[in-house]
């Protein structure tokens, strides 16, 4: 069976809906992939949050130790 496009007569009016459907259809599917990236980006933006929050509890971390090994080394110096 051929489609409905086939069987009636293109008149300048039926062609310029048609071609305003594929219009349609073309802008649909950029939306969705569009809208699928800026998901995406989405989670890259929380991975990327959490990453960072990661690494500010590391340089506490770090810089607690490294303060105690100044310490450390003030209390070795006056000791001498």
């Amino acid at each position: 069976m051929g489609s409905i496009t086939t069987n009636v007569k293109k008149t300048p009016r039926i062609e310029e809906i048609l071609m305003s459907d594929e219009r349609l259809c073309r802008m649909e599917d950029k939306l969705d992939k569009l809208s699928e990236a800026v998901v995406e980006m989405a989670r890259m933006e929380e991975r990327l949050l959490t990453i960072f929050k990661r690494l500010e509890h590391m340089d506490a971390a770090f810089k607690k130790y490294d303060d105690r090994v100044d310490e450390i080394e003030k209390q070795a110096l006056v000791r001498e």
